[in-house]
């Protein structure tokens, strides 16, 4: 049984990994990429956030677009990282 001192002794762990995976998950880019291409009609239904900042800032050269869309990308990965942080302040003791 995982008792509250084993949880504890992992929760930088937990912490680390959680923020990572968030990270990781917005780079779906060069999968769909790779996988669909650009002429492919399902990309549309399958892009991710980083492929419609891709999309629109360099084929699309709309910039003004895809800097509002990075900016949102870098709001996401900050409040979920801000979240872990006051989270694991509950977790974590350090003594």
């Amino acid at each position: 049984m995982l008792k509250l001192h084993d949880f504890c002794n992992r929760a930088p762990s937990i912490f680390f990994l959680t923020v990572t995976s968030v990270i990781g998950g917005f780079q779906l880019f060069d999968l769909l990429y790779a996988v669909l291409g650009d002429a492919n009609p399902v990309i549309y239904e399958t892009q991710s956030l980083v492929y419609l900042f891709y999309s629109a800032a360099f084929p699309g050269d709309d910039k003004g677009y895809a800097s509002a869309i990075a900016l949102f990308i870098l709001l996401v990965v900050g409040v979920v990282t801000l979240i872990q942080f006051r989270i694991q302040k509950r977790w974590v003791s350090y003594d």
